[in-house]
């Protein structure tokens, strides 16, 4: 009698699903159809056997990084899951094969940029596609330090290597599928994450997974913390609601369903919202990694019809800010939906390649406020956002000088937050300390600056309200003193 374990080795995929080999055919194949608006890259190398992460991008001008909003598409980060491989190029095919034909498909082409990571985990991909293990979850890390592949010990679940709460979730044992790694970020293909993420700024993110065990047909979403959940709540789940809405299960008889998953695992999901603000979702595709083949096109087909509806949501309701300064350069600075902002997390910052802040939100009025040290506080009060995307072309100044000493050493700027302490015409030796002193004599800040006689602008925030307090300026040659009222916020 043939035991499992031998089935296991003689099993072999379906002709319908794609080797590593055949993607990178493909992709070729899709970028010679219409070159004008695909775009492919090779991102970094697998950990193990050296293969190339490729990325897909399909806009109207794939070289470019226009003050467009971008979103991001992954398959594969675990290996047995190959449907997220044929999602992403059923997906991309369906682009570039009705682009300037489908209204619709050129509106997103052109207006939007579209990223497509089709394989991450070529490593282990490899592995089920030869029929080694069809059911192996991870890549291919070299866990004991022998030189071979071993199942029992090797591999790092890459959907639990991502650095935000990694130590809360997956496991720390090398033989556990759910194994985060040796560290955040250890292996090859988190890393190409990270520095694509950091790059592009992501508006809205999907990865594709199909559970082995466990829930399929559902959405999941950023999250619940304990007993408290994401601060952008109405506006990830009222996405994540049209999302699975707009996917048709596979018995025909309803949708996908939606819900929120857990903060605390390092996975593509929760690092992606707290680190950039990126509406990201999972998508467990159909019942099972791997349907018979002759299943795979009607599953595509239904899914691609969800991420069409899924991507046309860029167009509202929400805003589009895009911030400068007074000359009109771009202006990296934090924007705070009022209401809807998380102290603890990472700030939600525009885009300091052109300026560009996105943020999609529910039908409502809102105040928000943009700050960038070194310039002024702006506000927005009373935006309404109604079922369309509102533009606003957003101007920071810099702050007017209200103060300055007699010999012209330096200049103080009042903010919001704070002032800011500018000094000038100083031999590099002379500005040495730096105090901030109440009326009683008190230090309240103390700063040194060894050997800079120019300096960039020093900023002091905190300060208590209202109240007399002075600048004492310590250098080798002499010592400044200038009283300042603060009036607080």
């Amino acid at each position: 009698m043939i035991n499992a374990c031998l089935l296991l080795l003689l099993f072999t995929l379906h002709p319908r699903y794609h080797t590593f080999e055949e993607t990178i055919s493909e992709v070729e194949r899709l970028k010679l159809i219409n070159p004008s608006i695909v775009l492919v890259e090779t991102l970094g190398y697998t950990s193990v056997l050296n293969l190339p992460i490729i990325s897909v991008k399909i806009s109207d001008n794939p070289s470019i990084h226009e003050p467009e909003p971008s979103f991001l598409f992954v398959g594969v980060h675990h290996a047995e899951e190959v449907l997220g491989l044929e999602v992403s190029l059923y997906t991309m095919e369906r682009f570039v094969i009705n682009y300037g034909i489908d209204s619709l498909i050129t509106k997103i082409v052109n207006e939007t940029q579209l990223w497509f990571i089709p394989l991450l985990n070529a490593d282990g991909h490899r592995i089920v596609t030869e029929g080694i293990d069809t059911t192996w979850r991870k890549n291919l890390r070299d866990n004991n330090n022998n030189g071979t592949f071993n199942p029992d010990s090797d591999g790092v679940d890459l959907n639990r290597n991502y650095s935000f709460n990694w130590s809360l979730g997956g496991s720390d044992d090398p033989t556990s599928e759910y194994y985060r790694g040796p560290a955040p970020f250890s292996e090859n293909e988190t890393r190409v994450i990270q520095d694509l993420a950091e790059r592009e700024r992501f508006v809205m993110a999907i990865d594709f997974h199909s559970a082995r065990t466990g829930q399929g047909e559902i959405v999941y979403y950023p999250w619940r913390w304990g007993g408290t959940f994401c601060v952008d709540l109405p506006f990830i789940r009222s996405i994540a609601q049209l999302l699975a809405g707009s996917i048709q299960n596979d018995a025909g008889t309803g949708t996908y369903a939606h819900l929120y998953g857990l903060a605390t695992e390092g996975n593509f999901r929760n690092f992606l919202y707290a680190n950039y603000g990126t509406y990201a979702y999972t998508i467990e595709i159909s019942w099972g990694c791997i349907p018979p083949g002759e299943r795979v096109d009607s599953i595509c087909e239904r899914v691609y019809h969800g991420l069409i509806q899924f991507i046309n949501r860029i167009f509202g309701p929400g805003i589009a800010l895009q911030i400068s300064d007074e000359q009109g350069n771009p202006i990296e600075a934090e924007v705070k939906i009022l209401g809807y902002y998380d102290s603890n997390l990472p700030r939600r910052t525009s885009d300091p390649a052109n300026g560009m802040f996105w943020k999609l939100l529910t039908p409502g009025i809102y105040d928000i406020e943009i700050t960038k040290d070194g310039f002024e506080t702006i506000y927005l009060h009373g935006v309404t956002v109604s079922d369309t995307l509102i533009f606003r072309h957003v101007i920071i100044p810099t702050p007017k000088i209200f103060e300055h000493s007699k010999d012209n050493h330096f200049f103080i700027s009042y903010y919001e937050s704070g002032i800011a302490l500018k000094l000038i015409n100083l031999f590099p030796c002379d500005a040495t300390e730096i105090n901030v002193v109440d009326a009683t004599g008190r230090v309240l800040k103390k700063f040194f600056l060894e050997g800079k006689g120019d300096s960039s602008p020093i900023l002091i925030k905190d300060l208590p309200s209202p109240g007399i307090f002075f600048l004492v300026i310590k250098t080798c040659k002499k010592i400044m003193c200038k009283p300042f009222i603060w009036v607080g916020r």
